[in-house]
Parts: structure tokens; C-alpha cells; sequence
């Protein structure tokens, strides 16, 4: 049985691991140095070493234990076995291989451990030795004086002219400030415009429902028109007897008490050359009901996969059930604190108990269904 690789193995999890009856390996920490030699810093940095004495071997043997399949009584057995090899060889040779860690060897009665170049260890912990920076002075030559350039009166009047239409440097400053401005103003507005956008499509996602809700605050809800009822009319003897009164002021010979007597009416009003259109015997009283129709109540059955605490958790679990071809979505229910995920949505509720079963059986086991009123 290979004993000191379960030792290699028990040093990647662990500081130190101990030999029955021989001693205790351990990864040894250094702090950072400085070569001078090298000019280099070198940083902290772990070594594997060896100390004499008994130790805490039942780490060795409950590893053993795990790793093959054995008893712990039987695990111990094979440690202190390595134990005892490693004496033997100690004695007889002055030397014994714990491969792949190293050698151990005796020298003055002391114990030496030598590790293997092959084992690796936290060496420098992967970082490397910095040198340390050579500071020097850099010498910059000295810059001519420029010299001034002798102009004759001739030429003097004409460079005064050119002088006065040359750009000033504060007017060739603000000509180029006024053109980084006109070409800065395209892209402010296009990343304004992209942060609107944005901000819109996140609102629609986290809440579909918003833009309902900010209409229905903003505009008034529309009410059904109430048609007023028009006032029946009633024909009396007093309004017949009125007319009647006005004809004969006319000099018209009316009959009282006869059916005839709106066809005097009539007869005298064509002799006078009106146009008149004979009124029906019966006068019809027309009523008019108002039926004020209500909304219809619809009620929806959403199968509930899951009731989450935050929008983060929802809309992962929202994924997951995309991935698997479900078209999952968040219910507004304002009952309840948690957030709540559809994993289908039905207006017939034997329908909704059916596809509750399905989801039961094929992704969750307690998913159950929730009416919503509309």
C-alpha cells in the first residue's frame, strides 16, 4: 500500500501529517526576503518540512480508512506498518525514501528531512520576485535661446497687416471649443435617447402593469351615459278646449265633443294656404329605459411554481423554466409579500387542474393554483 501518497494527499487539505512512531511532516511558512545579491525582493513563501516525535496519527489512519473501503483498526495497521518501514531503513541504511515527498535521513541522532524537488508545495504562492528599480538621473540639454530676427522698416508695415487678420489665441480657443460642442451634442442626445429606451423596456419587464396604472391615475374612468327618461305628454280636454277658443276668435265654426274635430283644424288651416300634414288618431307616448351594462367578471387559474422573496430570485427561476420550454412569467397579486411565479395561465379551471398535475409530476411537486378576479 502506497502510504506516503495518501500523505501528499492529506497535505493539499491539511498543515501537517503524522508518521506512527516516526514524526510529523508540515508545511513550513517564510516571510518575505530581500537578495542583495540578486537586487530582488522574494515573497512569503511554504516549504514542506519534519519534526521528531509522536504526533496525531489517526488522521493518516481515518484518510486510509476513507479512501480504501477499510476498518479504522485495519487503516492503523498499514500506517503504523509505514512507520515501522521507515525505522528500518533509518537503521540499516541511514536513509529512507518517502516518495513522492522526499528523503529522510539520520545525522548525529537527529532526524534530517530532504524535500524532493518534484513534490510542490505554495512555493512563493505563485508570485514572482520583484527587482527592485534603479533610479537614475537623466540630464536634458540645455535649449538655445532663440534668437531675435532683425526686420527693416520695409517689411515691418507689411507684417503688421498680416498681424491684423490673424487668429488671436483666445478666438482660435473658442472656435475649437464652439466645434467640439456641435460635435458632442449628436452623442449626448443618442445615449439620452438609449437611456430612455432602456429605462422603458426594464419598467415593461419588472412591471408590465405600469403604464396601466399611470393611465388609470392620470385620465378619469369613463362612465356609462345616463339617458334621461323624456317626459310623457298628455293630451287634456283643457288644451283641446284652448285650441278650440283660438279658432273660433278666427271666425272658424268648430265642433265640440266629435272625433271630426281635428279635421276642422286641419281644413281650416289648408283654407288659410298652410301645408298640413294629417296627425295620426292616436297620439303614441314614447319612453325611453336606460340599461346600464356592467363589465363581466373574468377569473383566471395560474398555476403557481414557485413564491419568491426578491425580483433577482424570480427572474432566475423564470430562466430555468424558459430553458425547459415553459413560458413562465410574474403574477400581480398584491396579496402577500412574496413574488409569484405562473408557470401557465387558464381561463377554464379543469384545464388549469389538469396542466397542475402535469407540473406536479414533472417540475414541482407543490405547485398549486391561484384564482385571479378580473
Amino acid at each position: 500500500m502506497d502510504v506516503a501518497q495518501y500523505i501528499t494527499d492529506l497535505l493539499d487539505e491539511k498543515e501537517e501529517v503524522s508518521i506512527p512512531g516516526v514524526g510529523t511532516l508540515y508545511q513550513k511558512s517564510f516571510e518575505s526576503t530581500f537578495d542583495q545579491a540578486n537586487n530582488a525582493f522574494f515573497p512569503p513563501k511554504k516549504d514542506l518540512s519534519f519534526i521528531a516525535g509522536e504526533g496525531d496519527s489517526i488522521v493518516l489512519a481515518e484518510h486510509i480508512s476513507k479512501v480504501k473501503n477499510l476498518t479504522l483498526p485495519s487503516a492503523k495497521y498499514f500506517a503504523e506498518q509505514f512507520g515501522i518501514t521507515i525505522q528500518s531503513d533509518l537503521k540499516t541504511h541511514g536513509i529512507a525514501d518517502i516518495s513522492p515527498l522526499g528523503t529522510l535521513s539520520t545525522h548525529a541522532d537527529q532526524y534530517l528531512f530532504t524535500p524532493s524537488d518534484s513534490y510542490v508545495t505554495g512555493e512563493y504562492y505563485g508570485l514572482p520576485p520583484v527587482k527592485e528599480l534603479e533610479i537614475r538621473e537623466v540630464h536634458t540639454p540645455a535649449t538655445p535661446t532663440p534668437q531675435k530676427e532683425i526686420i527693416s522698416e520695409e517689411n515691418a508695415s507689411f507684417v503688421q497687416s498680416i498681424d491684423q487678420y490673424a487668429i488671436q489665441p483666445e478666438e482660435a480657443i473658442l472656435v475649437e471649443t464652439e466645434v467640439k460642442t456641435r460635435k458632442a451634442w449628436p452623442i449626448i442626445l443618442m445615449v439620452l435617447i438609449a437611456i430612455i429606451a432602456l429605462g422603458t423596456i426594464g419598467v415593461l419587464n419588472y412591471y408590465p402593469n405600469f403604464f396601466n396604472d399611470l393611465t388609470k391615475k392620470v385620465l378619469p374612468s369613463a362612465q356609462p351615459k345616463k339617458i334621461i327618461p323624456a317626459e310623457k305628454t298628455e293630451t287634456t280636454k283643457e288644451s283641446l278646449a284652448t285650441a278650440d277658443s283660438i279658432l273660433a276668435a278666427q271666425g272658424f265654426t268648430v265642433k265640440k265633443d266629435s272625433l271630426a274635430t281635428k279635421d276642422t283644424i286641419l281644413n281650416a288651416l289648408q283654407q288659410q294656404g298652410f301645408e298640413v300634414e294629417k296627425v295620426p288618431d292616436t297620439i303614441l307616448h314614447i319612453t325611453t329605459q336606460t340599461q346600464t351594462i356592467t363589465p363581466k367578471e373574468t377569473t383566471t387559474y395560474e398555476i403557481i411554481g414557485a413564491s419568491l422573496r426578491s425580483l433577482n430570485e424570480a427572474e432566475k427561476y423564470i430562466a430555468q423554466m424558459k430553458a425547459k420550454g415553459i413560458d413562465a412569467r410574474i403574477v400581480n397579486d398584491k396579496n402577500g409579500k412574496l413574488i409569484k411565479v405562473s408557470l401557465g395561465s387558464f381561463t377554464d379551471k379543469e384545464k388549469a387542474q389538469t396542466e397542475q398535475k402535469r407540473i406536479q409530476a414533472d417540475i414541482n411537486a407543490n405547485a398549486w393554483i391561484l384564482q385571479i378576479k378580473k
